[in-house]
């Protein structure tokens, strides 16, 4: 139980084929989640948190580092799968301001926050990664997303920060972005935009959950002690542009 892994958005699509994974691959999983399941499960523990709220996230912390005080650590990772992907209408009116914080809290300042708390335990351990989810959307543009694509880009350049700050104590700090895959927030997707999306990617189909996770576990799992500060792209290659006649 020495290889510890701090998961947010564990409840979600991806976030559940990711635990399993690691779960299978021996870790043991610390998922922060916004909702307690009711499904016993081994070798995870979910601490309750809301990560729109300072607060909660720093009681939620102490919580993790009571846990890990107990365990012989081998290893330290953080996987920040959390997000929140919501259309604001441009311009924006005073009121919506209070859904943009609320989207750059759950997807960047929290996992900045987190690892912030936790880095003494980095520092410490001297083993471990810490990986990001963002989108392919940083690399495109979309109507309306403004404040998700801001979010998302600003966590790409984080984690990159941290790779720059992390490396002397051997941590690798990485970014994951993948395209569009089904989950419960775009499984009402009109059929004609995921006729177009996989018109426009070279492999002409849309990604799963399991295949973004099998590359997340690859770079947990593998001995990664030459790629840091990186941005892989899962997407089938949707943002090469490329378009059939």
């Amino acid at each position: 139980m020495g290889k510890i892994v701090v998961t947010t958005g564990g409840n979600g699509t991806l976030g559940k084929s990711v635990v399993k994974k690691l779960i299978k691959e021996g870790y043991f999983v610390i998922s922060l989640v916004h909702t307690l399941s009711d499904e016993k499960k081994v070798n995870i523990l979910e601490v309750e948190t809301d990560l729109s709220d300072i607060n909660a996230i720093q009681r939620s912390i102490e919580r993790v580092k009571l846990i890990i005080s107990k365990i012989e650590i081998e290893s330290l990772s953080i996987i920040h799968m959390a997000g929140i992907y919501e259309k604001q209408k441009f311009p924006v009116k005073i009121g919506d301001m209070q859904k943009w914080n609320e989207i750059f809290w759950v997807n960047t300042f929290s996992f900045y926050f987190i690892v912030s708390e936790l880095v003494d335990l980095f520092k410490l351990i001297r083993r471990g990664n810490i990986i990001a989810v963002s989108s392919n959307l940083t690399k495109l543009v979309n109507n309306d997303t403004a404040a998700y694509i801001g979010a998302k880009a600003a966590l790409e350049k984080i984690t990159v920060q941290l790779a720059y700050q992390l490396g002397e104590y051997n941590i690798c700090c990485n970014i994951i972005c993948p395209g569009f895959f089904f989950s419960a927030m775009s499984n009402n997707i009109p059929l004609k935009v995921l006729e177009e999306i996989k018109k426009n990617t070279p492999l002409n189909q849309v990604v799963t959950e399991e295949t973004i996770a099998t590359v997340i576990l690859d770079i947990l799992c593998s001995k990664n002690l030459g790629m840091t500060g990186q941005i892989i792209t899962v997407d089938g290659g949707n943002t090469i542009g490329f378009a059939k006649n």
